[in-house]
């Protein structure tokens, strides 16, 4: 089996790269029959943190164009038997809609693996973004949602054709487990984490006003892209406690980087607006942090799906008082942190190695082969049934 995978790529491919990386590099180690070529989309032509709309979607028109140029290229001379196409929606869903279209002059199968979170917000305001994302889905022959809302959602509005899989955690980042509890004793209490994009859509000037509001917050680490403009007012915000020298930007670090800081930080925060299934948040639960994020996309099946045994605390977004409350209770009971980060690192290894996820994307790719059935896999069915 020969697939085409169209997505973006580490290491600049976000978590969408993070993805396809480790699902390329789990299959290189243990083949099965199935092998690769790839079409790179990650947008090169715009700064990661811009948020100026005509920069986005002019950027983004030329990167979709020149996706499907090389798509096209790629089925010609690479022979492919099906297409797994990795999206985030938007204005990519016109660049879906071409590549499903031109898969099915040729005869070829696609698996679209949507990864965000907002399907149930799209189908609920029933704009131009739904309608085209309901047009993709009923062409292509299967989608991959990755959160339980968005199949439920999709099944009860008459899809069939869709299965929810997680995201699954990278083999390496599995190894970086293999060492941590050596690494214990470098957990500085009362240090805060956030990683990823700094920008107002990612909650930091929340985060940021909630632990100015925090005596016992010494430090909070901001990882990641971010503009000048965004560092100031996040500064000025800061400077209403000991003058922000608690604030401290690192950014943008490698992946390694990124996880020494995990190993670090007792507590990591994502209060993001809208996720899908960050990886970010996979990443620390297996360094074993306490994570305190919002109750968006997958994020809650992630943290609270066993109710005995919580790997951190889920809060409303765009919320000072609930996330202030939440990080000062953690402070105010480090046994707490301990136990919610021990728990995070059993459940992720348990439950979101790739091991356990490559082979429901397996019986997905299999599935939409001529003459090759219905899916099968034990776990792909439990999840689509009980969504029923």
């Amino acid at each position: 089996m020969k697939i085409l995978l169209i997505s973006p790529l580490p290491p600049k491919g976000g978590g969408m790269g993070a993805v396809a990386g480790s699902l390329l590099g789990h299959a290189l180690k243990s083949p099965n029959g199935i092998s690769w070529i790839t079409c790179d989309t990650t947008h090169r032509l715009r700064p990661e943190t811009s948020l100026n709309h005509g920069v986005r979607i002019i950027t983004g028109i030329t990167n979709s164009l020149s996706a499907v140029t090389r798509s096209w290229n790629l089925v010609n001379h690479g022979k492919p038997d099906l297409i797994h196409l990795n999206s985030s929606a938007s204005l990519a869903l016109l660049r879906d809609l071409l590549i499903v279209a031109m898969a099915r002059k040729y005869g070829l199968p696609v698996v679209i693996h949507w990864h965000f979170g907002r399907i149930p917000e799209l189908m609920q305001k029933h704009g131009w973004e739904w309608r085209l994302l309901r047009h993709v889905i009923r062409k292509c022959n299967h989608s991959i949602v990755i959160d339980e809302k968005s199949l439920v959602l999709l099944q009860h509005a008459g899809f069939r054709n869709v299965s929810y899989i997680p995201n699954p955690l990278g083999e390496d980042i599995v190894g970086q487990y293999a060492g941590l509890r050596h690494e214990n004793g470098l957990r500085k209490p009362q240090r805060i984490l956030y990683a990823g994009h700094i920008i107002p859509q990612k909650g930091v000037f929340e985060l940021v006003e909630a632990c100015a509001q925090i005596s016992d917050v010494n430090e909070l680490i901001l990882a990641g892209h971010y503009e000048s403009g965004i560092r100031q007012s996040l500064e000025a915000v800061a400077r209403h406690r000991h003058g922000g020298l608690w604030l401290r930007f690192t950014g943008p670090l490698p992946q390694n980087e990124v996880l020494r800081l995990m190993r670090t930080a007792p507590i990591f925060v994502l209060p993001s607006y809208t996720e899908g299934f960050p990886m970010v948040v996979l990443e620390a639960m297996a360094m074993g942090c306490a994570v305190v994020s919002t109750n968006v996309g997958a994020i809650p099946q992630m943290l609270t799906s066993d109710l005995e045994k919580p790997c951190g605390i889920c809060i409303p977004d765009h919320s000072v008082k609930t996330l202030s409350h939440a990080l000062k209770g953690l402070l105010d009971h480090p046994g707490e942190i301990s136990i919610l980060g021990e728990n995070a690192r059993t459940f992720v290894l348990r439950n979101f190695s790739m091991e356990m996820v490559f082979p429901a994307f397996e019986q997905v790719w299999k599935s939409v082969l001529p003459d090759n059935g219905q899916i099968t896999n034990e776990w792909i069915v439990k999840q689509n049934m009980a969504a029923v």
